[in-house]
């Protein structure tokens, strides 16, 4: 099994210059963790949040559209 590490999860938003790098994480859960990131040039704001959501191997949940529904994933494997 493949596990995606987070120069992985975030390199399409370094690509489309929406972020340039990790700052902080700000919060870790059982599901997903979030980081505090300095924005890039494309970024509508100097600081942005990542949310990373960990393999599905290693969530509790299964079926994470209940928690995506509505939101705008930015993930284009999605």
């Amino acid at each position: 099994m493949h596990v995606e590490t987070l120069e992985e999860a975030l390199l399409p938003f370094r690509e489309d210059e929406l972020l340039e790098e990790v700052v902080c994480t700000v919060k870790s859960g059982k599901e997903a963790v979030v980081y505090c990131c300095r924005g890039g040039p494309k970024a509508p704001a100097e600081l942005v949040a990542a949310k990373v959501y960990k393999p599905r191997a290693f969530r509790s949940f299964r079926n994470d559209a209940v928690y995506t529904e509505g939101r705008v994933v930015l993930n284009r494997r999605f």
